[in-house]
């Protein structure tokens, strides 16, 4: 009876309001995108539509009226669902006039829910499966999209409408966990007021609340109990085959990552007790510093792994309380950190000796007194600086000062260096023509580099680049003269646009270096990877800027010389839509125009194929987050690109690689035609001796380091330069032991060349072997060129 009076209810509020009927389809798309949002335990369709109701009548307010447009009212609503106070009294579909519910009856409703929603009968709770953590996530997704609402492009029509956001996306961190066959959830009921799948469901939220305590901004706690391809015949037997799911946003950092809880204080005889019987062995009773003695759980782990603390809270509460084993429980927080580790540690525990090293540096030239300008700015470029390297430099023995450092058996043959911008007092002798200026720049690098060798540092210098080897470093040395932009301006370069100046090349690099190291300060951990990877994939590069905006420094005027810029840009678009650049339009507050770095590439080909990369990746980890590993597809995926996807394919000799270490998986050998093989070097070696039957001179020995030296670098460029229109080179440039390759089309080579036949591939794919000998291991054809 009560379901045909809602939907009769219903049905006459919707009848002959359009708007509202837009209102709601759009609010059903919003709420379905949302997956953890759009269950059980949260919104469904029908309980969008009685809200809806609700907002029209005298009992809500009478916000929703009809002289409102769709977008107004979802504004309305969305805006409903993130912060009014009405929830804490209840919701009641019925006239203030008609109403037949006491506030009796109301109070008793929010004191037996979490949420009440109460129907037209006045006797039903609509919400009465939503949870407080359901609730939550509700009201934190709705503050979000009126932020999107505020601040997107086109009013976050793809953002809020087009754009999935599930579980994989939306939490820094998820767990899984395998119920089945678990005592506490055998040993519940079926015929309970609350399902046993339910029950788990609170017991998980409570015990990780309770351990994770003020570390996490939200806990969500999913069970999709009742599996897809379930057959009604089956009965209970197959629910709760499917595993739990926890989402977990985390707080600030200096909570979530810190190394120890402090619990109750001993006098507090009963709260210590609680906290003892939660904690088991992990309690403990430790003095502070402040000279208190408190009950307290202590997590110690290197610097390195402190974002796997939650993890192992989590775990060891679960297990202690839940009787699980390790095995039932998947956090998935670490699976793609052995990519990141040198030796079983990652090399960014050694960052703080890093910035120290520069901190001495930078103290030294600006005591230097002997040339003729002082040193005024001394800013770090690399992004070891800004914490975005993904192997930092480690010490090197040999870069130390004439003190000493105990030399171990071997040390890397090629260092590294770490690019370092300076600025000089102002002067007006600097003079008016670009190459003068560079030569001038030259000169000063030169004189810079004698006195820091006077003082003790090691340095080799040459008219093209300065570097200091200091503190277990290698620093490059640059100096930045703000008069060469003036000057390439003034001088009309035409090359300026396609190829910028040093100088303009190092404003670029100094301002985007402030800008992470900013955001840094902010957010000091990055978000899952499945996030860049679903907007590398989805954004629409062709017909739409993307707009980097991390300090909201942009207004109006802004934006709109942006979108001048852009449009600009792609003027081209309809002569040649196969030949738009920059085929990656980024703006920023110091770059509108998409100079920085994206002018020159990728080109629109090339951006297709990473977009579609990060497609099937994006693909891959959510399905690793929400369902675990199957068969081949295992997280080392995302890191291996098949071969196949090439037309030719070069090995190279990874011994002969200058930091062969970082090769995480050794490139095997392809199916396709062997067109040649080659031997190792004896010319390089990525390791040289360092014992004291070898080392005679130290300063002999340094002379001996190759400074920024990579084989598989130069090796490319002679590629290019003696194949510029044959083919396109791909290389992991971070720890790849193959090149890939791929034949550029007749159209792109052009008519003349069209004219004259293409060369036998086997023959150029030889030539490419002599090209790389000493270095190339074999080169394979896959695909023939095709012929068009």
């Amino acid at each position: 009876m009560f379901l045909e009076e809602n939907a009769e209810y219903t049905g006459s509020t919707f009848a002959n309001w359009k708007t509202l009927q837009e209102a709601l389809v759009l609010l059903k798309v919003w709420a379905r995108q949302r997956t953890s949002i759009y269950s059980h335990d949260c919104l469904n369709g029908y309980l969008i539509s009685a809200i809806l109701v609700f907002l029209t009548m005298d009992s809500g307010g009478s916000i929703i009226n009809r002289s409102m447009t769709t977008r107004q009212i979802f504004r309305v609503a969305i805006n409903f669902f993130a912060t009014s106070k009405m929830w804490s009294k209840g919701l009641v579909i019925q006239p203030m006039k008609k109403r037949t519910i006491s506030k009796e009856g109301i109070a008793h409703l929010l004191k037996t829910f979490d949420v009440a929603i109460c129907d037209v009968s006045g006797h039903v709770n609509l919400a009465f499966r939503m949870t407080k953590s359901a609730f939550s996530e509700l009201q934190d997704e709705a503050a979000c999209t009126l932020n999107c609402l505020d601040k997107c492009r086109d009013g976050g029509f793809e953002e809020l409408f087009m754009t999935k956001v599930d579980f994989g996306a939306k939490f820094d961190s998820c767990l899984r966990i395998n119920l089945k066959g678990n005592s506490k959830v055998t040993a519940l009921s079926f015929c309970l007021d609350d399902e046993s799948w339910r029950v788990l469901e609170k017991d998980v939220q409570s015990l990780l609340q309770q351990g994770l305590t003020d570390r996490t901004k939200m806990i969500r706690v999913l069970w999709r109990s009742t599996p897809s391809e379930w057959n009604i015949m089956d009965g209970f037997s197959e629910f709760g085959s499917s595993p739990l799911i926890v989402g977990v946003m985390l707080s600030l950092l200096e909570k979530s990552y810190r190394l120890v809880d402090i619990g109750p204080n001993p006098e507090n005889r009963d709260e210590a007790i609680k906290f003892r019987k939660f904690w088991g062995e992990k309690a403990e009773l430790r003095r502070f510093k402040d000279g208190a003695i408190a009950e307290s759980t202590v997590w110690e782990t290197e610097t390195w792994e402190r974002h796997t603390i939650i993890k192992r809270i989590a775990d060891y509460v679960l297990t202690k309380h839940l009787l699980l084993q390790q095995e039932d429980l998947t956090h998935v927080v670490d699976q793609l950190d052995f990519c990141l580790l040198v030796g079983g540690q990652d090399p960014v525990s050694s960052s703080g000796a890093l910035l120290e090293a520069f901190d001495t540096l930078a103290k030294q030239l600006r005591l230097l007194d002997d040339v003729p300008l002082k040193i005024s700015t001394v800013q770090p470029l690399d992004s070891a600086f800004r914490h975005t390297s993904v192997f930092p430099p480690e010490p090197h023995p040999l870069a130390y000062e004439k003190s000493s450092q105990r030399l171990p058996n071997f040390a890397a043959t090629c260092v590294r260096s770490l690019e370092v911008m300076i600025q000089l007092e102002g002067s007006g002798n600097w003079p008016l023509d670009p190459v003068a200026m560079e030569k001038t720049k030259s000169a000063f690098l030169l004189r810079i580099g004698e006195s820091l060798e006077d003082r003790g540092m090691f340095v080799t210098a040459s008219e093209d680049e300065v570097n200091v080897l200091t503190s277990g470093y290698s620093f490059l040395l640059k100096i930045f003269h703000e008069r060469g932009l003036v000057v390439q301006k003034q001088a009309g370069d035409s090359n300026i646009q396609s190829a910028p100046s040093e100088d303009k090349e190092l404003f670029f690099r100094s301002q985007h270096s402030s800008m992470i190291n900013g955001l840094h300060g902010i957010y000091q951990a990055y978000g899952p990877v499945v996030r860049f990877l679903r907007l590398l994939s989805s954004f629409d590069w062709t017909f739409s800027p993307m707009i980097v905006d991390i300090n909201n420094d942009f207004n109006l005027k802004d934006e709109k010389e942006i979108n001048e810029n852009f449009m600009l840009s792609r003027r081209s678009y309809e002569q040649n839509p196969h030949d738009i650049e920059p085929a990656m339009f980024l703006a920023t507050s110091y770059d509108k125009s998409s100079e920085a770095w994206t002018k020159q590439s990728p080109s629109k080909l090339v951006l297709k194929r990473i977009a579609s990369y990060a497609k099937s990746s994006a693909e891959l980890l959510t399905n690793l987050i929400i369902h675990g590993q199957s068969g081949q597809y295992t997280w080392e995926c995302l890191f291996r690109t098949p071969l196949s996807n090439y037309d030719a394919v070069i090995l190279l000799h990874k011994e002969k690689l200058c930091r062969p270490h970082h090769v995480l998986f050794p490139a095997e050998i392809p199916n396709g035609k062997l067109v040649i093989q080659g031997k190792p070097s004896n010319d390089f070696h990525p390791c040289m001796p360092l014992s004291k039957s070898v080392v005679r001179s130290l300063h002999d020995t340094r002379d001996k380091l190759l400074v920024n030296f990579d084989p598989t670098a130069y090796f490319l460029r002679d590629l290019k330069c003696a194949f510029p229109m044959t083919f396109k080179l791909w290389h992991d440039s971070i720890g790849g032991d193959a090149i890939g390759l791929t034949w550029e089309s007749s159209k792109k080579r052009g008519r003349d060349e069209d004219d004259e036949a293409m060369p036998d591939p086997t023959s150029i794919l030889k030539e490419v072997g002599d090209v790389g000998k000493g270095l190339v291991r074999s080169v394979h054809l896959l695909k023939a060129p095709k012929l068009e």
